[in-house]
């Protein structure tokens, strides 16, 4: 399948592995690059309803916007686990605006109600901050063999960091992903389950905390 933001090109590292959860057709692809700056981080991925509004935003603003994505990897950032609800739902826009120009920007994502939700001025002072998900739908969702998406990279991602070396970033729910939440839940001593619920995931995303505390502190 091919996207249009397959055409377009951003600063990111050669090892960047950008994927894609398509909404419409229920597929991850992988592409050369996403529209968006997304240095420093070695995968990221999005939905294809984010890039949509992005796309309609930046016709109907009618100049460059800028874009990069706000959450790219499980507990990047100062919001740790908090963070985790927005993996590839939420794009940061007009950091390099001057202020009038970024709050017009902002009204017109405001009033486009293509985003679930667009941080105000006095919390994003310097950004347009807008998700496409948010509230009750920003809940990581309990996850079953079989779902995919963007969540589902999250776990894929968080396992990869916990040294779950088999499982592969699909976007999918395979029988490698499977085998290792089930062996995840054994080592944090949770029930025999293939489910990633609530539990699992504050379990999980705590240990990626840790672990990578503790890679920053050369432990």
């Amino acid at each position: 399948m091919e996207h249009r933001h397959q055409r377009r090109r951003t600063h990111i590292s050669y090892n960047m592995i950008c994927l894609l959860y398509d909404n419409e057709g229920g597929g991850v692809s992988q592409c050369d690059s996403l529209p968006m700056d997304v240095r420093k981080h070695g995968v990221a991925w999005t939905d294809s309803r984010l890039l949509s509004a992005c796309a309609a935003i930046r016709r109907e603003f009618g100049g460059n916007m800028g874009a990069r994505l706000a959450f790219c990897r499980p507990c990047e950032g100062i919001h740790g686990r908090v963070g985790g609800r927005y993996f590839g739902y939420t794009v940061i826009l007009g950091e390099l605006l001057e202020r009038e120009r970024r709050e017009r920007l902002r009204a017109l994502c405001l009033s486009s109600g293509l985003f679930a939700h667009v941080a105000i001025e006095c919390v994003a002072p310097a950004w347009v901050e807008c998700s496409i998900v948010y509230g009750a739908d920003a809940r990581l969702p309990s996850l079953y063999p079989g779902a995919a998406g963007c969540p589902v990279l999250a776990l894929q991602d968080c396992l990869l960091a916990l040294g779950f070396g088999r499982v592969a970033l699909t976007g999918v729910y395979d029988a490698q992903t499977r085998a290792a939440v089930k062996e995840l839940r054994w080592r944090c001593g949770l029930e025999s389950s293939d489910c990633v619920d609530d539990v699992l995931w504050n379990r999980m995303l705590l240990e990626c905390i840790n672990a990578r505390a503790a890679r920053d502190a050369g432990v």
